[in-house]
């Protein structure tokens, strides 16, 4: 189905080392791998096969023989890089490939400035968030019915401190990760600052930051790269800043560290950016504003090469939305983030106390779904559900106690070690990220 050739010209010419990791169409490893090293992106690219077609027959494997790890070399000739195995039944074969590309790197020098410790730290904070975990896996109830589940995910209203969380990460670690931001991708970052400056329903300080950070953008209009972007992006007085204290998600709090998070933050603030165009603008708007500016956004700093790669696919028609509905943009992504919901409902990265039900549930809006002519399964009200999903996204149902409460921003420092088992709930979001495989990436 696809050449050699033909993966080395989706690369960029900066690319040193091309891997491919063989594995079933359910596994997660790939992608985990691909969030792992993608702050050397621009260095090493990674695809995943799960098809046993060309590729696999150029490599000689079979179902009985993935997941496997391959390097292509610029002759065009590959090798095989031996993973390990572990003696284990609970192999992790994540931990498996990192080593591996590690030792290959190591040994082989292709890689510049490549750093050794990031990899250490999350493994050590890995190691001791898998020990909370088993701790709290053994404490939930088993048996708990679909039923209670339900009423997990529907009594939180959406909160100001996930979205702020969010907008942190994406700014100070996710565009950072791009080490060269000219043409097409500087302008995704303008369309994306644009929209927040206008739409983003958050306090007068956050919003004031993304102004004059905008500002900033634009002045340098050439370009720079994402090291300097860390320098853009530190502005702080008393009237506009973007915090980066907050240590917790709330209504994007899963049962443990590893479930939701920074994926479901985001597409909260999806949601809540259609909402606030569609109260705040004119009666005639563009309903193609808010959806192309998240396409741009994922297709140039997503930190997942294959989720983006999806996504694009996912919103091919984004733009033959109907300009004359005000309520299309909101319409769409509601319809897509179901459509991945239902996909996911059950999988292994699900939350199991937060289950991925079809929003909005029946107890969270008893007027929005009716019976088809068949009764043999539920269908929206258009009408009933739009109006439920402006209210609920609004500013004015927001949580924003934690913002207002002045002692939650005087919270002690987390020690090192606490810093980086919280950064694992990013690091390690394949079972959170993979939403972006859990929700963003999966989306074909």
């Amino acid at each position: 189905r696809i050449t050699f050739e033909e993966l080395y010209a989706r690369i960029p010419s900066t690319v040193q080392m091309l891997l491919v990791i063989a594995e079933k169409r359910d596994d997660f490893t790939g992608r985990q791998v691909m969030l792992d090293f993608s702050k050397y992106r621009d260095q090493i690219a990674i695809f995943r096969t799960t098809t046993d077609g060309k590729l696999w027959r150029k490599f000689n494997i079979t179902m009985t023989d993935v997941p496997a790890l391959f390097v292509i070399l610029r002759n065009r000739t590959f090798e095989r890089i031996n993973i390990g195995r572990n003696s284990s039944n609970n192999i992790d074969y994540r931990d498996l490939f990192n080593n591996a590309i590690r030792l290959y790197i190591n040994k082989t020098k292709y890689i510049e400035n490549f750093d050794d410790r990031d990899f250490e730290e999350v493994i050590l904070s890995k190691n001791a968030l898998k020990n909370t975990e088993t701790k709290q896996k053994l404490a939930q109830n088993k048996n708990v019915t679909d039923e209670i589940l339900d009423k997990n995910t529907i009594y939180r209203k959406v909160n100001m401190i996930d979205l702020e969380l969010a907008l942190s990460y994406m700014f100070r670690e996710e565009v950072p990760q791009t080490k060269e931001i000219h043409g097409e991708a500087y302008d995704a970052l303008v369309q994306w600052l644009t929209v927040l400056t206008k739409y983003f329903p958050g306090r007068e300080p956050v919003i004031a930051y993304f102004k004059q950070l905008l500002l900033k953008v634009n002045e340098q209009s050439n370009g720079f790269s994402g090291n300097q972007f860390r320098k853009i992006i530190d502005i702080k007085t008393s009237n506009a800043y973007l915090p980066n204290d907050h240590v917790q998600y709330q209504h994007c709090a899963g049962s443990a560290p590893q479930y939701r998070g920074y994926p479901c933050a985001l597409w909260l603030l999806f949601h809540t950016l259609t909402i606030s165009q569609y109260q705040t603008a004119p009666k005639q708007i563009n309903v193609t504003e808010i959806p192309l500016a998240i396409k741009n956004y994922i297709k140039h700093f997503f930190g997942c090469r294959q989720c983006s790669i999806n996504f694009m696919k996912e919103t091919i028609n984004i733009t033959q939305l109907n300009s004359q509905n005000k309520r299309e943009a909101i319409i769409y992504l509601w319809k897509i983030h179901n459509s991945v919901n239902k996909r996911l409902r059950g999988k292994v990265t699900e939350d199991p106390k937060y289950p991925k039900v079809q929003f909005p549930s029946k107890k969270l809006c008893t007027t929005c779904q009716s019976m088809n002519k068949d009764n043999t399964s539920n269908e929206y009200i258009m009408s009933k559900t739009i109006d439920f999903l402006v209210e609920y996204y609004s500013k004015e149902n927001m949580d924003t106690s934690l913002i207002l409460n002045k002692s939650y921003n005087n919270e002690k420092l987390l020690t090192r070690q606490e810093r980086l088992v919280s950064s694992i709930k990013y690091k390690t979001e394949i079972k959170e990220h993979t939403g972006l495989v859990k929700y963003i990436i999966t989306l074909i």
